[in-house]
């Protein structure tokens, strides 16, 4: 969508509305995203199932990995990786519908706010230099350190000189085991990549919309252009639920790994509460798995934040009051722009706002404090 040279600025917001069709709220464009790269989440699915019904395994045997007398921590961790790769496997293949993501992007992609508001772009750019810092020390955890786990425990026997021992079959049966760890996390990198880019697009839109309602105050804007403003906020509010869609599953997952990575390492503090190298490792590692999720409640919360921050300029366009078909088109628009439910939810169940995410840290903190009671229990 690009504007005639002889267009000012003034002109623009009424050239870029009036583009806008409303038909298309019902019908809207897709954007196809690239088939090839679907390839990605189903042998990430593979790769994770395999790994999960190995870990399953493992744990009903009550073998560590490393194959010497059983130990509790071991357990645990196996335990833990197992859901989380199980966990990733049924994301990959049942909780992606590529089909939402196109209509997003179509609708996101119609507006084209880069052509009308500065700020848009700068908004995208500092975000995405956050996004690859962010995909960098992930991807050094998950394949440096945590794939790794598989490939180095018996390192020991890659220096056997009978190659055609058992213990060679067995250190090449780990080599498999760390790449195909490897391929289960490029999955689950892929998919954050995707939505932490939506969330930017649409942070950057709705910022895009806010300001196109600053540049309205103090004006005395037509009914065509509040008519075409609105439309403009439908887009945006039919492009995240689209978003939304697709996103909601993997959301789930990355809380629900999170979570467990919390009750495994609480429950691994409190095992090697005398240990303080172990101690210092598993809130790493702890901080590591909730790195994710926690930039993604903050870009999140602000999505929440920004589909109703100019709720005030609204309703200073009403002052007004010139006559009653202006004031219907502005207290229609009122009324939707002062819902706070939009946004990415937790299984269509949340809104991933400050209240749900306070209630997470509050049950977090109750954990915290009753497993002590358990642990006795749990060594038994």
């Amino acid at each position: 969508m690009n504007l005639p040279k002889t267009v000012t600025k003034s002109q623009s917001i009424v050239t870029m509305y009036s583009l806008l069709n409303p038909n298309q709220l019902y019908n809207p464009p897709v954007h196809r995203h690239n088939q090839k790269h679907r390839l990605i989440p189903k042998i990430s699915g593979v790769s994770s199932l395999f790994l999960g019904i190995y870990l399953l395994l493992m744990v009903l045997v009550t073998k560590p990995i490393s194959h010497e007398n059983t130990d509790i921590s071991a357990v645990v961790i196996a335990s833990r990786d197992c859901l989380g790769y199980i966990g990733l496997a049924i994301v990959m293949f049942f909780g992606t519908n590529w089909s939402f993501l196109d209509s997003s992007n179509g609708l996101t992609i119609n507006l084209n706010c880069p052509d009308h508001n500065p700020t848009f772009n700068s908004y995208v750019k500092f975000h995405r230099l956050v996004k690859k810092l962010i995909l960098l020390v992930t991807s050094i955890y998950y394949y440096l350190v945590y794939d790794l786990f598989f490939i180095a425990l018996d390192r020991r026997y890659f220096i056997e000189k009978s190659y055609l021992s058992r213990y060679m079959i067995h250190y090449v049966f780990n080599l498999l085991l760390g790449f195909l760890a490897i391929l289960a996390h490029s999955g689950a990198i892929y998919l954050f990549n995707i939505i932490y880019d939506g969330i930017i697009i649409l942070n950057g839109s709705f910022k895009c919309f806010n300001q196109q309602l600053i540049d309205l105050h103090g004006k005395r804007p037509s009914l065509d252009q509040l008519g075409q403003l609105r439309c403009y906020y439908s887009y945006l509010i039919q492009s995240t639920l689209k978003f939304d869609q697709f996103a909601r599953y993997e959301i789930c997952r990355l809380y629900i790994n999170s979570i467990s990575a919390y009750l495994f390492g609480l429950l691994g503090l409190f095992i090697h509460k005398n240990e303080k190298t172990t101690i210092i490792s598993i809130i790493l590692i702890f901080l590591f798995d909730s790195l994710i999720v926690i930039v993604l409640t903050l870009n999140s919360i602000m999505l929440n934040k920004n589909c109703h921050q100019e709720l005030e300029t609204l309703y200073e366009l009403s002052l007004p009051m010139r006559s009653a078909i202006y004031r219907s088109e502005v207290i229609l628009f009122y009324n939707r722009l002062s819902k706070n439910d939009v946004g990415l939810t937790f299984l269509n169940i949340f809104t991933l706002k400050p209240n749900f995410v306070l209630s997470i840290v509050t049950l977090a903190l109750t954990i915290f404090l009753a497993i002590p009671s358990f642990i006795p229990l749990i060594l038994k």
